[in-house]
Order: C-alpha cells, then structure tokens, then sequence
C-alpha cells in the first residue's frame, strides 16, 4: 500500500526518498555469494523473507505496486509464475490413476503391460508394482507413496502374426510430484503407423529407432491446458523436431501450444532430458522439468508452472 503523501514535499522528492528507503533495504553481504537462485534466499531464514537473488546477493523485492505499474494487469492463468510453492502431501500413500486413450479414435486402450518405477531406475529393472492391466475403460491405478516422482511404463503385446506392437511404448511421468489422490491427464497412445505419418505431415520427417520423443501438456496456474507455451530441450541433434498441435495436427512451424497444450520433440537423444517451457510472449518462465527419453519410447508428462 503507497504510503500517504507528506504535502509540503514535491513528488520527485518522495521518490527519492522511496528510492533511498529501498536501497537501504538490501540485504547485502560483504563477502561472498548469498545465492544462485532466489530460493537460496529463501532458504536464509525470516530475514531474507521478501528477497530475491540479484547478481548473487539477496536484495529487497520491489514493492507490489511499482512491479505492476508498468507490467498492467496480471492474467489470472499466470499470475502463480515465479511464486510456486509444492504443496504438502495430504496423506502417505495416494492413488494415481492414468487414462489411457488411441491418439486416433479417442478410445481406452486396455491391451497394454504397465509396471510402477522408481525415478532412479531407468531401465525399471525393478518395478514397484506390476506388471497390471487398463480397466475396461483404460484407466491403470497404482497405489503411490506421497511425493512420488516416479514412472509408469507402458507397453502394449504384439499382435499374432506381427511384427510391432500395437502402440510405440511409453513412460508417463508425473510432475510435479504427486501429492493427493490424481487423476492424471489423458494419455494419447499412438501406434507406429501415425507416429511415421505424423511425422512425415510435419515437415518430411522420418522416425529414427534409436532415439526418443519426449511429450508434453501445457499446464496454467489453474492446472488447466493452456495454449501460448513454448518449450526448449537440452540436447537436441540435426534430425530432432519440435512440433506443437494445431487444428489437432502436429505443426512444426508452430512457435506455441494452443488450447489443447499439446507439444513435444521427436527424434531426441536418450538420457534424461531437461525441458523449459516459458510463454510465447516472453512475460514469465513456466520453469524445468527433467524426463527420461529411451530409444524407440515416447515419454509424456505435464509441464506446468514450477517452482
């Protein structure tokens, strides 16, 4: 709230004051680094409570009031950026549920393998549970504890008399960590055949089995898909592709999602991948997100705001 005006004092005046006030308010130290990031200074106790880290010290955050004066009105979709907080966990051990649907025909797949693996297990040597089936509607649940960060594998049987299985197979990630009872976005499997076709709509692409893709879903602050996110990968090679849908197409010339929130890269090396996703216009930074990508995998998972 803007401090009442003295009147005999010019309002240039008042504003070097306020100016003065709050260089005064920074909590600087002599020597060495305070902070890499600004929840270092978070991390700094009550004093550093209204900090933000600037060239590696902790300095005061400017007043609500000057932020907004030049930045007009904050759409309510993104006014959370910059100011996420995990929540904590309702209970210990939670359930996560994950629709899985034909990319196609919108329709529940049930005809697939799904085990539970820890984050730290790449190759999920040792699954946490499973190996268990879709529901008739194509929902798989598995019991986690709270904060799981983990993956569910998927991996459809290869049909009698073929060579491939039905769909290419999946990791699902989950982020941010789970911390109640989800009901996970939808899970837009897709077989061999759409993947080569939609990858030759999108620009003449080809798909390379030895690498992996890596797909996402655009999430606001209000948890809902979003269009107006773009979104960077770590490591990339001459032949990886980043696409966002339009129209319910993959378009490769496209510079953002659009309300279904649907993007993602083919073609990237495996290993675990770092994503970005900021907003198109340039007004904030949604944050990163780590996956892992294995050859010939699709993995999916949600990119929201994050601390």
């Amino acid at each position: 709230m803007r401090a009442p005006r003295h009147p005999s004092l010019p309002v240039s005046l008042l504003a070097a004051i306020a100016a003065g006030a709050a260089a005064c308010s920074l909590l600087a130290a002599p020597t060495g680094e305070q902070c890499t990031t600004t929840s270092d200074c978070a991390a700094r106790g009550a004093k550093f409570a209204n900090t933000q880290c600037q060239d590696k010290v902790c300095v005061a955050k400017p007043a609500a009031n000057d932020a907004g004066a030049d930045s007009g009105p904050v759409d309510p979709r993104w006014a959370c950026l910059g100011k996420v907080r995990l929540e904590t966990p309702k209970k210990s051990t939670l359930k996560v549920s994950v629709p899985l649907r034909d990319l196609t025909t919108r329709g529940p797949v049930v005809q697939m393998s799904c085990r539970l693996c820890a984050k730290v297990d790449p190759d999920c040597t040792t699954p946490l549970a499973g190996p268990v089936s879709p529901s008739p509607d194509g929902i798989v649940s598995f019991d986690v504890s709270a904060n799981f960060d983990g993956y569910i594998e998927a991996r459809a049987p290869i049909p009698d008399g073929g060579t491939l299985p039905a769909y290419v197979p999946s990791l699902v990630f989950f982020n941010p960590p789970l911390v109640d009872d989800t009901v996970y976005i939808a899970i837009p499997l897709v077989s061999y055949t759409v993947l080569a076709t939609l990858a030759q709509q999108t620009g003449g692409n080809t798909i390379d089995p030895a690498l992996g893709g890596a797909l996402f879903e655009a999430h606001d602050c209000k948890g809902a898909a979003t269009d107006g996110v773009t979104a960077t990968i770590d490591n990339s090679i001459d032949t990886t592709r980043r696409f966002f849908f339009v129209n319910g197409l993959p378009n490769e010339a496209s510079k953002g999602t659009d309300a279904t929130g649907y993007g993602g890269f083919i073609n990237v090396p495996p290993g675990v991948r770092t994503l970005t996703g900021d907003r198109v216009d340039g007004k904030g930074r949604l944050g990163t997100m780590s996956v892992l990508v294995r050859k010939s995998y699709l993995s999916y998972s949600v990119l929201p705001p994050l601390p």
